[in-house]
């Protein structure tokens, strides 16, 4: 089932000239551009903005994958993009009020043996947002839900322009959380601006926040409050929310609209042609995954996945065991490379060590990773001993002595 609101039924925020003025001098810190106090009300997709749209688009709130995948395909041109999630830490997202009236919401921490610490893991993926020039579709992903293939189709397909603020930011995001693979055609907005303004933004960060590019290039502000976007996205959407996550999605074309029309005033249009043109490439490219194919029946493989690791661990581990470095690792995977050591170490530390007798190799291969000095070598101190005594006992005469060990760096939360 779906909702459908018309751009009309969703409240309209007015806000009053001081309030504007006062969001305005919190929102936009930095000192360039210049960007004076706008008397207008938060950019709401209900309410037209000459120059930029004069019909309110239908936006449709989903919970059902297939029907998702049958609204994207409805979809043509360029398409904004966008994503939200829970606040960090697990269970039910819980409310608080502080002091200034405002809400603050929040989830519980859980203990990490390993680090012997409180850790907020981020909350998984529970909102996309996909939108064209008359529809926007809010698919809201059921708890532990899937992308259909209509979904993962037009994120893969380079064809098709997606755009975003940190866009590459939000695909590692649905990377992360298993939901697909690989995508491209991503284009992030800051890109553009920098292209086409260049004097404007001479002394912002790469990235522009989304709601200083609306300000600058539609003229009104767009509302970032904290107790709508660090709300409770995994519960049913409220009007309230599902307006706020059409905004973001629609705001991106939008802005790309306005953008495409700054670069053909200044002549730049196939300066932007041939940015568009650097962004087929997919996000993830995965050369060494196809490695891992055949090191799944790895009994090391077979082992951590039967003592419950999780599947992202046991792909690192694949692929560790298929020969990539760590390195290598990281780029194939897009991923830090402290957090493809984690997600290795955390494979194999579920296997018993004398198990390691069997693939003695693997042994002295975990030994030169991971350093007597290493996290989580000091962390388990047992486990890497034993280890090291079966990596010792394998004969390995073409092999570095496991004590000329490579040094990576770790952190309490690899």
């Amino acid at each position: 089932m779906s909702t459908r609101f018309a751009g009309d039924v969703f409240s309209e925020t007015e806000t009053t000239k001081a309030e504007a003025t006062d969001l305005d001098q919190r929102r936009l810190k930095s000192p360039r551009p210049r960007v004076e106090p706008s008397e207008a009300p938060y950019f709401s997709l209900s309410r037209p903005l000459p120059g930029h749209f004069d019909r309110s688009p239908i936006v449709v709130y989903t919970r059902d994958a297939s029907e998702a995948d049958d609204l994207v395909g409805c979809l043509r041109g360029p398409l904004g993009f966008d994503l939200e999630w829970p606040p960090p830490g697990i269970g039910p997202v819980l409310t608080r009020r502080n002091k200034d009236g405002s809400v603050k919401h929040y989830r519980a921490g859980k203990w990490d043996p390993l680090a012997r610490r409180m850790v907020w893991p981020q909350g998984r993926t529970a909102v996309i947002q996909i939108a064209d020039e008359r529809t926007i579709v809010v698919y809201h992903l059921p708890i532990n839900g899937v992308l259909g293939p209509g979904i993962k189709a037009l994120l893969n397909d380079p064809t098709r322009l997606k755009l975003g603020v940190n866009i590459t930011m939000d695909a590692r995001k649905l990377h992360r959380d298993e939901l697909i693979e690989n995508t491209a055609g991503l284009l992030d907005l800051s890109h553009i601006a920098h292209l086409v303004d260049p004097d404007v933004w001479t002394r912002s960060a790469r990235l522009i926040a989304l709601a200083r590019l609306t300000h600058h290039y539609l003229g009104v502000p767009l509302d970032k409050s904290e107790g709508i976007r660090e709300g409770a996205w995994s519960n049913d959407l409220s009007a309230e929310q599902v307006e706020y996550a059409a905004n973001d999605a629609f705001v991106g074309v939008l802005l790309y609209k306005a953008m495409v029309r700054r670069a053909a005033e200044r002549g730049l249009s196939s300066q932007l042609a041939k940015l568009e043109g650097q962004i087929t490439i997919p996000q993830f490219p995965s050369p060494s995954l196809q490695l891992a194919e055949h090191t799944k029946g790895h009994p090391a493989v077979v082992a951590a996945t039967q003592a419950g690791a999780k599947p992202r661990h046991t792909q690192a581990l694949s692929l560790f065991i298929a020969g990539g470095s760590v390195s290598e690792l990281a780029t194939s995977l897009n991923l830090s490379t402290r957090t493809v050591q984690g997600y290795v170490a955390e494979a194999a530390l579920l296997i018993p060590p004398d198990q390691y007798e069997g693939y003695g190799e693997l042994a002295v291969r975990l030994c030169e990773a991971f350093p007597m000095d290493s996290y989580p070598a000091v962390r388990h101190v047992e486990f890497f001993s034993k280890l090291r005594r079966v990596a010792n006992a394998f004969d390995h005469e073409e092999r570095v002595p496991v004590h000329e060990v490579h040094e990576y760096e770790w952190g309490p939360d690899y």
